[in-house]
Formats: C-alpha cells, structure tokens, sequence
C-alpha cells in the first residue's frame, strides 16, 4: 500500500513536469507562427493545431494536480475511464500530424471528438465505475478510426510508389509515429481490460508524452534557428526535404483537379455536343467549363497528345459514323454538314487523319460490307 502511494506520489511529480513541458512547447509553437518567416498555410495549420492540443494537455496535467492535491481521496483520476480519456487526449497530436501528412486531417480530427464526447457522456450519466462494456465501444471505434487511416496510409504510399518511388521515403517517419501511437493505445486498453496495476498502466501513458516530444522536435526542427543545426549541408537537406513533401502534395492535389475537370469535358461534349457547332472555340468551352483557354489546352493535350481543334474533330467524325450508320443513304457534303464541320476541306483532312480514309472510300468500303453482310 505505501509503495502504491509512492508511486503515486512520483506519478504526481511527473505529471507536474508534464504540465510544464507542454505549455513551454505550445508557447514556443505560438511563438513559431508569429515570426515573419515563409510557412506553408498546411505547416502553419498543422502547427497551430499542435500548439492548442498541447495546451489542452497542459491544463489537463494542471487541473489533475490539483484535484489530487485539494481532494485526495477522489478516485476519478485513478479510473479506467479517467485514463482512456487521458490517452484520448495525448493520442490526438500524434494522429493530427499523422493524418495531414497524408491529406486527412480533418477526418481524424472529427472522428477523435466523437470518440471524446461519447466517452464524457458514458463518465457522466453513468454515476459509478462504468462497464468493461463501455471499454469494449471505445476499443471498437478506436480500431475503426486507425484502420481507415492506416488504409489511407497505404493509399498515398501506392500513389507514391506508382508516381515516383524515391518520395515514399518522405511517408517513412510518420509511419512509425502512427504505428508506436496504435501500438501503445492497444497495450493501454489491454492492460485495463485484464485490470492490470495501476503503475504499469500510468507506465504506457508516459510513453505517449514521449512521442508527442519527439512530434513536437520533428516539426519544429525545419524552422529553428540556423544555431541549433550543426551546418549549412543539414539546413539545405531539412530544406530540400520540405520543398519535396510540399511539391508532392502539390502534384497530387494537381492531378485530382485535372482530372475532374477533364471528366467534366468528356461529359460535356458527351451529353451537350458542343462539338455540333462549327465555329466552337476553345474560349467558350474554357468559359462554360469554369476555366481557362490555356489550362484546358494543356490537359486536352497531356491526355490525348492531341490540340482542341483534333479532339473536337475526332468528336464529329465520331457523329459522321452515327450519322451514317443510321442513314447511308446521306451523302458527303450532307455527313460534313450535320457533324459540325465548317467547310469539306475541313472535313476532308481531318477525316483522313483520324481515319486514315478520305470521306467518299469510307463510305464506299461501309456500304459494300452492308451489302456483303
């Protein structure tokens, strides 16, 4: 009994420090984003957030100890429930920075409040020690959240792989915060499932201040002091890996835009056949579009290896084989016409082009296999 409230004691001492630490370490992330120096909004986000979850945490300690210096014999903070609520809380920088990593902070971030609040709600309407059953939900949903990140985890890492394998080194780190992270959440569970002492418990807790300090040294290193890197060759390789992340993260938000947009093309000339028209103009579809003429030409031509006037001309001869078919009867100038060529030189060309006939030896070489067949 002494030495368990030994322990308690010692615990009491390092929860203090703990209070500490993370105060000084979210005023220095604040005193971060007030510099004037270049910080990407997502770093600034992400820092911003830290610096609040690390607060939180701070207040936390602090109103601990003083609950357990004023009221002793209350038993709350020693609970089951207590404790689980605690990791909540310094689990959650740890999967914030993880998630924005990969693009999924919001997610994470949501899906831990929910996790909270259920877990208050269970702590206040029930009056006494609650359930393993109330455990065993918020195990439950906690294996939820980790096993949805850690398949977008997977997600970018593929992504990575199948665009440029030498960027997946970038992943490799926050790999291992997220994987210590779980990994200490599941033995903290476990150990209070089989009701374990009390001391190995508060054991596994420390371990995630831990990990939030080394979280809190590999965000803030990048922007430092010049004095605390060791020379000009480490400032320019932190460097050279921060321009990399950014520039990756970049690609991938850029090729989701194109293609969405190149999508909405496709079905615009699919379902409205602007194409019909004769004097279509690059200009008009980038406006009905939401974008620009030089914009849309690029990705016409990175998808197709095309310029506007070949993809739009591929669409008519496309209606010339629909026209056709439904009617060979149709001659040459009437097939021009109706497709949305402006002129039969026009049609001429580009029907040799795409087709490799000129117009009349097409149409002859379809009536004959009509006629054959």
């Amino acid at each position: 009994m002494n030495m368990l409230l030994s322990f308690y004691e010692i615990q009491s001492w390092i929860e203090f420090l703990s209070a500490t630490i993370y105060f000084v370490t979210s005023g220095y992330l604040i005193y971060l984003l007030t510099l004037k120096w270049h910080i990407p909004e997502k770093e600034r986000k992400l820092i911003r957030e830290l610096s609040l979850g690390f607060l939180a945490i701070s207040a936390v300690f602090s109103i601990r100890q003083i609950i357990y210096h004023s009221v002793p014999e209350a038993s709350f903070f020693k609970s089951d429930l207590s404790n689980v609520l605690l990791m909540m809380l310094l689990v959650l920088p740890a999967q914030c920075y993880c998630s924005s990593s990969i693009g999924f902070y919001d997610f994470t971030l949501k899906g831990y409040l929910f996790n909270l609040v259920i877990m208050t709600i269970i702590n206040i309407s029930v009056p006494s020690e609650p359930d393993k059953i109330y455990l065993y939900i918020f195990l439950l949903l906690f294996l939820v959240n980790n096993i949805f990140l850690f398949y977008k985890f997977c997600q970018k890492m593929h992504s990575l792989i199948k665009k440029e394998e030498s960027s997946i080194i970038m992943l490799k780190n926050d790999i291992f915060i997220f994987v210590s992270v779980t990994l200490f959440s599941l033995i903290l569970i476990i150990l209070i499932l089989f009701e374990f002492k009390c001391p190995y418990i508060k054991i596994v807790l420390s371990i995630f201040s831990i990990i939030n300090v080394l979280l809190f040294v590999k965000v803030v290193l990048p922007y430092s002091s010049k004095s605390i890197l060791n020379s000009a060759a480490m400032i320019d390789e932190l460097t050279c890996l921060q321009e990399e992340r950014h520039r990756i993260n970049r690609q991938l938000t850029d090729n989701i835009k194109t293609d969405e947009l190149y999508n909405r093309l496709l079905k615009y000339f699919e379902n409205e056949k602007p194409y019909l028209k004769p004097d279509l103009k690059i200009k008009e579809v980038a406006l009905y579009l939401y974008t620009n003429k030089t914009y849309l030409s690029r990705i016409i031509n990175d998808k197709n290896n095309q310029n506007f006037n070949q993809f739009v001309n591929y669409y008519r001869i496309e209606e010339v084989k629909k026209l056709f078919n439904d009617n060979n009867k149709l001659n040459i100038q009437e097939l021009c016409y109706l497709s949305g060529f402006g002129s039969m030189a026009t049609f001429s060309i580009a029907f040799r082009f795409h087709m490799g006939y000129t117009p009349a030896d097409w149409c002859k070489e379809q009536k004959l296999k009509t006629h054959n067949g």
